[in-house]
């Protein structure tokens, strides 16, 4: 297989004889390693899944890997903003953002939840594989959390309870939500994880509402949501 850096600069014909854009076909490329790679990372975990065995299910050579990616660790992390971004493009399409906080609160836990259902092998490697990287990977984990932290500590000014919060309320929130999906995606035949919205949900409000309006925000369609004031969810918080 020829060098993809060759290719890009030359340009290739396509079987119509137009020529494919070099930014597209360096877009294929990527695509294909990066499908490759959360297939690899998911079934081998993050340590045997060393770069011939990512190339291999890819079907590309070496060579075009490390005309993408420095190493194993860039890559994850490219999967890692792959999936944020897909996620951050279905809830701009939603329009999330012209929501009351607590919608935007479910709406982008829920949009996690069902992306995570949809592609089964990137939630594994997102939550589970991204903790066995390299600091490249992690620095960029951390980053999304704490986007998504961002996002829950507008509580604090918006509801009564919030000024009895602070900052590291959000951060430990959500570090606990996903310590949760981690230990279900650990699981030998993990369950659909949007089924824990309820649950999750009343978690992440139950501070900044306090128990009656973490009540009053639940939605009649959710009846497996706990109720706010359960002991157990107390101990949990």
């Amino acid at each position: 297989m020829a060098c993809l850096a060759s290719v890009v600069a030359a340009g290739t014909p396509s079987l119509t004889g137009r020529r494919v854009p070099s930014a597209r076909l360096v877009e294929m490329q990527r695509g294909k390693v990066l499908c490759g790679a959360v297939h690899a990372f998911a079934e081998m975990g993050y340590q045997r899944a060393t770069v011939s065995r990512i190339i291999t299910r890819a079907h590309v050579s070496r060579s075009s890997f490390y005309a993408l990616f420095a190493d194993r660790d860039e890559c994850l992390a490219a999967i890692l903003a792959a999936a944020a971004g897909s996620v951050a493009g279905d809830l701009s399409a939603a329009r999330v953002e012209t929501l009351p906080w607590s919608e935007r609160v479910r709406a982008t836990l829920l949009a996690i939840l069902e992306f995570f259902d949809r592609e089964p092998a990137v939630a594994r490697v997102c939550v589970v594989e991204s903790l066995r990287a390299g600091p490249v990977v992690l620095e960029r984990r951390a980053r999304i959390l704490s986007r998504l932290a961002a996002v829950l500590d507008e509580g604090r000014v918006e509801h009564p309870c919030g000024p009895h919060c602070t900052p590291l309320t959000a951060e430990g929130l959500v570090g606990a939500v996903f310590a949760i999906l981690h230990s279900r995606l650990l699981r030998e035949r993990p369950e659909s994880l949007s089924e824990l919205t309820g649950d999750l949900d009343a978690i992440l409000l139950l501070p900044y509402l306090g128990e009656a309006g973490a009540r009053a925000a639940r939605r009649p369609e959710d009846p497996q949501a706990p109720s706010p004031g359960m002991p157990g969810l107390q101990r949990v918080l």
